[in-house]
């Protein structure tokens, strides 16, 4: 009886286990065609073309950033 319930455990956390390698799986593939997209973007941002477009961009996130710690300042 004992041994019968051990193994419906065991099966139990095996199922849950596969189920979690797949989510896992799908994540990390997800994960990894944003990430290959992102090295495209950034390629093109610092090629010829894109550098000057890469520095206001830049110059862009520094003022967001900026703008967003002075908010968080404000509530403080």
């Amino acid at each position: 009886m004992r041994t019968k319930k051990m193994s419906e455990d065991v099966e139990d956390q095996r199922e849950q286990l596969c189920v979690k390698i797949r989510t896992l799986s799908m994540a990390s593939k997800t994960l990894e065609a944003a990430c290959s997209k992102l090295e495209e973007a950034n390629k093109l941002l610092s090629g010829e073309n894109g550098g000057g477009h890469l520095k206001i961009l830049e110059q862009k996130l520094r003022m967001r950033q900026q703008y967003m710690i002075s908010q968080v300042e404000a509530f403080r």
